[in-house]
Parts: C-alpha cells; sequence; structure tokens
C-alpha cells in the first residue's frame, strides 16, 4: 500500500507530506510575508491517456501496515494550511484528499 495527500488550496494543489514545501512556508511566515503561501508553488496536474489524471512532483510513500497510513495522515493534517474568516474562524477554505493505493 502507499500514501499520497493533497490540498488543493486557492486553486492551487500542495503536497503536504513534502517537508521541504512546509518548511519554506515557516520560513516566509518568520520573515513576515503577507501570505503564508506566497511564492510556494503549487503543483501541476495533468491527463494522461493511460493513468486519466497524474499530479507532477506528489510524493508517495511506502505503508506496509494501517498505523504507518495514519501516521501520515496526522503529518500531511499538520501542513495544512487554515485560514480564518468572518463566519468561521477555524475555516481551511480548502479541500484535502487522502489517497492510499493497493497493490
Amino acid at each position: 500500500m502507499s500514501c499520497s495527500y493533497i490540498q488543493l488550496y486557492n486553486e492551487k494543489i500542495y503536497d503536504l507530506l513534502n517537508t521541504d514545501t512546509y518548511k519554506r512556508r515557516l520560513l516566509k511566515k518568520k520573515l513576515g510575508s503577507i501570505g503564508v503561501m506566497e511564492g510556494v508553488p503549487g503543483l501541476r496536474m495533468k491527463w494522461t491517456p493511460t493513468e486519466d489524471v497524474v499530479i507532477e512532483n506528489l510524493f508517495s510513500f511506502d505503508c506496509p501496515s494501517p498505523e504507518d497510513a495514519l501516521l501520515l495522515f496526522w503529518r500531511g493534517l499538520k501542513n495544512k494550511m487554515m485560514a480564518s474568516h468572518r463566519l468561521n474562524s477555524a475555516s481551511s477554505r480548502s479541500h484535502c484528499i487522502l489517497t492510499l493505493t493497493v497493490n
């Protein structure tokens, strides 16, 4: 089994399991950037005849057990972007997709 985890935020795709992207985002936040994700590129999505939809450069991790997949879920959840607005102080304004592939 393998696992990947993405977030769709402001019409961009982000890899929640890519720790390099997350570290860059924290650095920008510490430097006082207006937008936390400003300057961090989203991943590209493409359609192929054989695989339908592919997200380029998406990390996928082997999960020998269900416990490993659950740990990756929690790790990705910590990297999820959150932004409040007037009606909901804990809104993510996004969608997240955890994909488990069983071979």
